[in-house]
């Protein structure tokens, strides 16, 4: 498979898919036309009219990262992942899938877009402000998504109701996965844990129904 231009992968210009997916959905109006969107730019040829989308993925299931080789923790996506491949978008949760009639999503890896692309494909959603002081600090995300952590923490455990639901049996073990999920979504988690335990008491009780 053809292989996309070489991208530091530790840069902060990779920006967590689920993100960039909100983002869009104030264009596009819609969930599934932003997933849509965003899973063509990813697969698009350099060649194409639409401006490319490079993605990642870093690996942060412990089974998973146990057999696989080091440097493949963080991985760059060739475009033809994407032909076997889908962003989706149900309900409060966005994902990635095979392609397929009964779609199952890629468990154990958290997914990233490189924003400068995207700033050149929807300037007006991604661009950086052209009239900030010179000598200013980027525009750095205020404290929104740190306060919506519970819902997204609700999403993931609706997910997991869906198609892991063995997984909500343990608390205890539910708590380190939630704060590591918090951690790839939006770079955040509680410190304290009985935070995150308390949320998800609470929210078990609707999922459970």
């Amino acid at each position: 498979m053809a292989r996309r231009k070489a991208l530091p992968l530790d840069s902060p210009d990779w920006m967590p898919i689920a993100e960039a997916h909100r983002v869009l959905c104030s264009l596009t109006g819609s969930r599934d036309l932003a997933a849509k969107d965003l899973t063509d730019a990813m697969m698009a040829k350099d060649e194409d009219k639409l401006v490319p989308v490079p993605a990642m993925r870093r690996c942060f299931a412990y089974g998973i990262r146990q057999k696989a080789d080091g440097s493949k923790e963080r991985e760059l996506l060739p475009r033809e992942y994407w032909t076997e491949h889908e962003l989706q978008s149900w309900s409060d949760a966005t994902f990635v899938t095979r392609r397929s009639n009964n779609p199952a999503s890629i468990k154990g890896y958290a997914y990233y877009v490189w924003k400068p692309s995207l700033a050149k494909l929807w300037p007006a959603a991604f661009a950086p402000p052209v009239d900030a002081p010179e000598g200013s600090e980027r525009h750095k995300p205020g404290p929104k998504p740190r306060d919506d952590w519970p819902k997204l923490m609700a999403a993931e455990l609706i997910h997991r109701a869906l198609y892991d639901p063995e997984s909500l049996g343990n608390i205890d073990a539910l708590i380190p996965l939630m704060k590591e999920f918090l951690e790839d979504e939006i770079g955040w988690a509680p410190k304290d844990p009985k935070e995150i335990r308390k949320e998800i008491v609470s929210l078990l009780k609707f999922v459970r129904k």
